[in-house]
């Protein structure tokens, strides 16, 4: 799939494209560690931008293992 960094991507979105689940992703936000803007009806959504970030920082994560 391909990531649009302008683009605004559902929860249940960046689950798939991360690769974790939707639970992960709302206690990451809530500990601040990757945070999610809101839609007027307080859903999380999240920059194609950040989606990359996040993916850049895991897979550097992975390496250093």
């Amino acid at each position: 799939m391909k990531i649009e960094e302008e683009k605004n991507y559902k929860l249940k979105e960046v689950a798939l494209i991360l690769g974790v689940s939707k639970s992960t992703l709302r206690n990451w936000d809530n500990e601040e560690q990757f945070v999610a803007g809101r839609t007027p009806g307080s859903h999380r959504i999240y920059s194609g931008k950040q989606i990359l970030e996040m993916k850049e920082k895991m897979f550097k994560k992975k390496e250093n293992k």
